[in-house]
């Protein structure tokens, strides 16, 4: 089974996630330092020749990546050029968030698991080559 990082039992409130970086081995992040959103959803794709201020997409904005506790539905698959996707959807905002089919697999595997469609957890963004996609960072309660 991979190794999932917990963090100790926390509060969730806002202060959860400074709680989870406080709580955090002391290593880097993983992932890109920033990633691409595009009315509020992360970017699969950022495009080429796209990056950050003035050679932005038309509404894309670079947000710093840093992990995000979300409730999560699985709404379908996609396929785009070069990568086959998982697609989820945040409850609260409704935003779409794709998922590479390796880190769906090791979501399955987790302690976090899958039920009835619903994943709870805290997410960061990963990229592999010019794709991102989310990746399970941490399960939610933290419970060992």
């Amino acid at each position: 089974m991979p190794q999932v990082w917990r963090p100790p039992r926390a509060e969730q409130g806002s202060e959860a996630v400074s709680s989870v970086r406080s709580a955090m081995p002391k290593r880097e992040l993983p992932g890109p330092a920033k990633v691409p959103y595009l009315n509020g959803d992360l970017q699969e794709w950022a495009g080429y020749g796209w990056g950050e201020g003035e050679k932005a997409r038309p509404g894309q904005e670079w947000r710093d990546n840093e992990p995000f506790l979300a409730t999560l539905r699985l709404e379908g698959i996609e396929r785009g050029r070069s990568a086959a996707r998982f697609v989820w959807q945040r409850e609260d905002t409704g935003s779409t968030f794709p998922m590479f089919m390796t880190d769906m697999l090791a979501l399955a595997k987790s302690d976090a698991g899958i039920s009835s469609g619903i994943a709870e957890g805290w997410w960061i963004v990963m990229k592999r080559g010019q794709n991102y996609g989310i990746a399970l960072y941490a399960v939610k309660d933290g419970a060992n």
